[in-house]
């Protein structure tokens, strides 16, 4: 018996995403945006979609649990990185 293909399992080079790799400026229309989010930033493309999230503790909330987490400074500058890219070269 043949098991069904999920189409987003099947991609080939029939399939319009497979044709010609695209810039991810092509994908994602600048410029992008830095949002900040109760837990830290969102970094969404010119038509608001959503291209990453970065999150991060307050300073109480940091102190109450161990390990490394990141600082809202921390936090703003990686989002601000990432938002960066959509800049032309």
């Amino acid at each position: 018996m043949h098991s069904p293909v999920l189409p987003f399992c099947s991609l080939d080079a029939r399939h319009p995403a497979m044709s010609e790799p695209r810039s991810i400026r092509d994908r994602f229309p600048a410029p992008w945006r830095v949002d900040e989010m109760p837990a830290g930033f969102r970094v969404v493309d010119a038509s608001a979609t959503p291209l990453a999230y970065v999150y991060a503790l307050s300073e109480q909330q940091r102190a109450a649990l161990p390990g490394r987490t990141l600082t809202q400074a921390e936090a703003r500058a990686i989002a601000a990185a990432i938002a960066s890219l959509s800049l032309p070269t």
